[in-house]
């Protein structure tokens, strides 16, 4: 029973590294947030303006107040995190394929492993590092604000 419980784990539950879960996080945050963006803009679209328009006037004061200003706050949120989400998902992607063609093999060159060792390849290595701590460092305050 024991090795139909290793088989089992070994199938369901693939190893991933740190690097492609992150992508994973933020390929799902970019993808619900834009889902709550795109939904958002058809509620005001198609719901709300057609509602407020039927309203009696001193109601309208209420019903902007407790349900168009909170969502607003949401597509307004939704929309940033898309965006930002997705501009970092693709640079991260972008800066990946770019080193692999930089530093790859050529005919007749070997591939060029950047260990950080030389000075001027070490930039290559501390760079992206340091961008994903700032955007870390970003995202973290503004959830934790």
């Amino acid at each position: 029973m024991h090795s139909l419980m290793d088989v089992a784990t070994a199938v369901v539950m693939p190893t991933i590294t740190g690097k492609e879960a992150a992508m994973l996080i933020l390929r799902w945050f970019h993808f619900l947030a834009g889902i709550t963006w795109v939904g958002l803009l058809y509620f005001f679209n198609l719901v709300n303006v057609p509602f407020m328009k039927t309203v009696d006037a001193p109601a309208k004061p209420n019903v902007f107040q407790n349900l168009t200003l909170p969502a607003l706050n949401w597509f307004r949120w939704s929309s940033v995190v898309t965006v930002l989400v997705g501009v970092w998902f693709f640079a991260a992607q972008g800066m990946f394929f770019w080193l692999i063609f930089r530093f790859g093999a050529r005919p007749g060159v070997p591939a060029l492993y950047v260990t950080g060792t030389e000075k001027h390849l070490k930039r290559w290595i501390n760079i992206p590092h340091v961008l994903v701590i700032l955007c870390d460092v970003v995202i973290f305050s503004r959830v934790s604000a």
